[in-house]
């Protein structure tokens, strides 16, 4: 899979972070007890459909729980949760890193493509480690643009300066960011599947790259 491609584009949440199953986010299970959260008005207020406004940049993710922990009954702020989230939101998919490493050594540039507001992407690339393993790293937050939308796949080419878009590989767990890059014209593989709460496995996307 990897001879002709010049790029590979990884999502990062579902692919390197295994941090979901099918009963949802891992992270969030605990929040009722260790901090006297409602948990369920939490996860109602942040993830509605103004959360693609924080995702893509243009609301600061802080500022929104200013106004979103007092309603589940958080009190110690948005900076003490943050740190409790971002502390407990990282679970090493196995065998992700290595392969990284490998298809690096290929000599083809591997870049992240994720869709995280700024302050989580600070946390993936210098808190779980990620600045030094990949080649470029691009999220909608930054961007201010989310998958699916093409000019995010746009971004990405034009940044990384490959102009053939037949020659990009992008590795995502959700369909609906596969059939969008499939439509703009990369080569895709879905790895996992999120909608069905499946995460993918290293050795899988190891032997489909032939590594």
């Amino acid at each position: 899979m990897l001879s002709n491609i010049d790029l590979v584009v990884w999502d990062f949440d579902g692919v390197f972070n295994a941090n979901y199953d099918e009963n949802g986010y891992l992270w969030q299970r605990t929040i009722d007890n260790d901090l006297e959260i409602d948990g369920a008005t939490f996860r109602h207020a942040l993830f509605r459909p103004e959360f693609r406004s924080i995702m893509t940049g243009h609301v600061d993710l802080r500022d929104a729980l200013v106004d979103i922990l007092p309603e589940a009954g958080y009190t110690h702020g948005p900076d003490k949760f943050m740190e409790y989230w971002f502390d407990n939101d990282y679970i090493h998919n196995e065998g992700m890193d290595e392969l990284l490493i490998d298809v690096r050594a290929t000599g083809v540039p591997c870049v992240i493509g994720t869709n995280n507001e700024p302050r989580r992407a600070e946390a993936i690339l210098n808190k779980w480690g990620y600045s030094g393993k990949v080649d470029g790293f691009y999220t909608s937050g930054h961007m201010r643009v989310a998958k699916p939308d093409h000019a995010f796949y746009e971004h990405i080419m034009e940044a990384e300066k490959v102009s053939d878009r037949s020659r990009v590989l992008f590795i995502d767990d959700h369909p609906e960011n596969i059939d969008s890059a499939i439509e703009y014209g990369w080569r895709t593989y879905l790895f996992g599947h999120l909608k069905k709460k499946e995460v993918g496995r290293a050795d899988d996307l190891r032997t489909a790259l032939g590594l």
